[in-house]
């Protein structure tokens, strides 16, 4: 006998919601098309029927709720906007005017607001722009931004240091932004041509309060370079992550060169990411950054790399390798004994050495053939203890 198909029915919130939803987008579906014949249609004039005194009605609803059912309400309706958006994917006009709607000036108490990767598409990112624009401005108590693949120029940046002064976690991975926008970001007042002087010597007092609450900048695939990574990594103290900028330690170098600090800005780096073929830069990252809990080092092609500098990072916990000969792996790991992590993307790893420089290991990724051979540790002594998870 087959089994029986069990359902179970959305909530009644769930529901209510749904059909909110699915009104405001009938709505607005509709002042979009107003907004295409107001100027032409003599009965739209005649009658004084314009999109966006429309617009402002259809916010006004929301706007009767009482300010804690509000919040509620505009956060769950965002929450499910945000997460469903394939369906509006080839509309990012409407799913702009749909959050516009939802996160209007009422939606003050907003904490966290997340944009996916290529939402909008490369079209939609200018329509976002506005409506970015007036978020920021009106949620002020901001605390994540996530905005990956959307933000276009300085204007938003601008807007986002003026305003958010509680922000802690910024996301612009893969936006189009360049290093004088953050000049923006950071100082109160910039001129809209920034001169790259003020990439060397901005001054504290005219810096926007958010420098002092970021904590997380994500700059992963924008246009941004070595001197806008020093000029960040110099006006935010309280840095922890930069995430897969490839710029930071070339960035630490242009302030370790410029300044000759044993110590410059940096050291509360916690997780650093570098790609390329320069010891010297590695040599950077282990002489600032003391407290780095999470390192990914790699290369495109094989290289040798001098790990001679690991004995610096004694808070390490997660290591990423990326084609790096395995017989300076080795000698690296001598240096980091109390790693709980290890991803290796090399050829040639020996899980006999792994297990004895590594004690504490509790995950390990090796993701290219590994040598065939091991090399066991002395009599009675045993390795991959606390081992939990093993990917080969």
């Amino acid at each position: 006998m087959p089994s029986r198909r069990t359902l179970t029915p959305p909530t009644l919130e769930d529901l209510c919601l749904t059909e909110l939803m699915n009104y405001l987008q009938r709505e607005l579906t509709f002042c979009n098309h107003v907004r295409q014949y107001q100027h032409n249609s003599l009965l739209l004039r005649r009658r004084g029927i314009d999109a966006d005194s429309l617009v402002a009605e259809l916010r006004g609803h929301l706007d009767v709720l009482p300010p804690l059912l509000s919040e509620m309400v505009r956060q769950r309706l965002t929450n499910s906007l945000l997460k469903n958006t394939k369906t509006l994917s080839g509309q990012p006009e409407l799913l702009v005017g749909l959050l516009d709607i939802i996160l209007n000036k009422e939606c003050t108490g907003l904490e966290r607001f997340v944009l996916a990767s290529n939402m909008f598409g490369s079209k939609g990112a200018l329509t976002i722009q506005p409506f970015l624009t007036s978020l920021t401005s009106n949620c002020t108590m901001l605390t994540e931004l996530v905005l990956k693949d959307a933000v276009r120029g300085s204007q938003t940046l601008a807007t986002v240091g003026k305003s958010c002064n509680q922000l802690k976690i910024l996301d612009l991975t893969g936006s189009l932004i360049n290093c004088t926008d953050l000049v923006h970001l950071c100082m109160q007042s910039s001129p809209s041509v920034v001169p790259d002087i003020m990439l060397h010597c901005a001054i504290d007092d005219e810096l926007n309060p958010l420098c002092q609450t970021l904590e997380v900048l994500l700059m992963g695939n924008t246009h941004v370079r070595a001197k806008g990574a020093a000029f960040v990594l110099r006006v935010i103290p309280n840095l922890t992550s930069l995430g897969n900028f490839v710029f930071t330690a070339a960035g630490l170098r242009r302030i370790y060169c410029l300044r000759n600090r044993l110590c410059p800005p940096g050291r509360k780096l916690t997780l650093a990411y570098y790609r390329g073929p320069s010891n010297m830069k590695l040599k950077v990252l282990a002489t600032c950054c003391p407290l780095l809990q999470s390192l990914f080092v790699g290369s495109d092609t094989p290289r040798r790399v001098h790990f001679h500098n690991f004995s610096a990072f004694q808070m390490l916990r997660n290591l990423t390798l990326e084609n790096i000969h395995f017989e300076d792996i080795a000698a690296g790991l001598m240096y980091t004994p109390n790693l709980l992590q290890l991803q290796i993307a090399s050829v040639g790893v020996d899980f006999g050495l792994v297990g004895q420089y590594c004690p504490l290991l509790e995950k390990l990724t090796v993701s290219k053939e590994p040598c065939r051979s091991v090399t066991l540790p002395p009599k009675n002594s045993s390795i991959y203890s606390q081992l939990q998870e093993l990917k080969v």
